[in-house]
């Protein structure tokens, strides 16, 4: 009983902790307080100091010896491989979305699309992060493709992050983009869908390393 439970603060730690860094709530480089984040997260320090360990393995977290934890800074290098990644799965996600899309996805999409623009629109940027993987989640969904979908799944959360660093650079002119791969998705045009795709992922790259300059 007692190891389920030390697992179950060590998994509530984890997926909190790795959660904020994903959405920019912890920005790079920001130090990582053991004895804050166990407050906040209302535990002890040893579930917390397990999942600091565990995000140092999974790329996220950096510990220093007499410093501590601290998020990581990705590379321009770590985000290049990342959108080269994505620019192949989602420009293959809409090409096929463009194909296959049923009426149940259509009305997801829009609803994210409307709610992401909404916000952009607002200045909230804090909630683009969220809404942005939605968007993309339901986009690589849509094509159809279970193996498509769990390759995607696997990165996820370093696209998030990525996406989070740049977000102010990005924020509404991703929106636009995204309603234009969705137009091209609903109007059955899946090399247009595609090109679309692709171009926003170079966009989002361009974003990054102007801000990394």
């Amino acid at each position: 009983m007692a190891v389920t439970v030390r697992h179950a603060l060590f998994e509530t730690a984890l997926d909190k902790i790795r959660a904020d860094i994903v959405s920019g709530r912890y920005k790079p480089g920001q130090r990582l307080v053991e004895d804050r984040l166990a407050q906040e997260l209302g535990i002890s320090r040893n579930p917390v100091r397990e999942a600091l360990k565990a995000l140092e393995v999974e790329g996220f977290v950096e510990l220093n010896p007499g410093r501590g934890a601290s998020v990581v800074a990705i590379s321009l290098d770590e985000a290049d491989e990342i959108f080269v990644v994505r620019e192949s799965l989602e420009s293959t996600a809409a090409r096929l979305a463009a194909k296959n899309l049923g009426g149940s996805q259509l009305g997801e999409l829009e609803a994210v699309l409307k709610r992401g623009t909404k916000a952009a629109n607002a200045g909230r940027i804090k909630e683009l992060p969220d809404l942005n993987t939605e968007f993309h989640r339901l986009l690589v969904i849509a094509s159809g493709n279970s193996n498509l979908l769990k390759v995607w799944t696997m990165i996820r959360d370093k696209m998030e992050f990525v996406y989070s660093i740049h977000v102010e650079r990005r924020g509404l002119s991703s929106w636009g983009e995204h309603a234009a791969i969705l137009e091209a998705v609903k109007t059955g045009d899946p090399e247009l869908a595609a090109l679309l795709a692709g171009r926003h992922i170079s966009n989002a790259q361009a974003a990054f390393s102007a801000g990394a300059d």
